[in-house]
């Protein structure tokens, strides 16, 4: 997770101290930053092999393109195993936005994406604790 959080620190993401307990008994960081010009807040759970679940989560009333390029931002700057970056990015690119709902397994990665009236939230989580 070191790596994890250097890489969003040089990007312009700040996490707090973890915090641990829930879930899993993993550590937990709250994150913030502005990523193309959109405020970004994540959510991390991590382990010895690194993150397990994310929520990269961008507030705004009104959806734009902005916003979801925001979200790519964060995914580009986070190390993810081979392949599932781009496969990812292919998901963004081709989300309409609200009110669809996209939820998918990318290479042991579960996904969802959707947006409410307040904000757009990626989830994304090792479906394997073991890798």
């Amino acid at each position: 997770m070191r790596s994890v959080l250097a890489l969003w620190r040089t990007a312009g993401i700040y996490c707090e101290s973890p915090i641990v307990g829930m879930p899993d008994d993993l550590p937990q960081w709250h994150c913030h930053g502005d990523l193309n010009k959109e405020n970004v807040d994540i959510i991390a759970t991590g382990d010895d092999v690194g993150l397990v679940d994310v929520v990269i989560v961008v507030a705004g009333l009104t959806y734009s393109a902005g916003i979801t390029e925001a979200l790519a931002e964060a995914v580009k700057i986070t190390p993810w195993p081979p392949g599932v970056l781009e496969e990812i990015l292919g998901a963004l690119a081709n989300w309409p936005g609200p009110p669809s709902v996209v939820s998918t397994s990318i290479s042991g990665i579960r996904m969802t994406l959707e947006a409410d009236n307040y904000a757009t939230s990626l989830f994304l989580s090792r479906t394997s604790r073991d890798s």
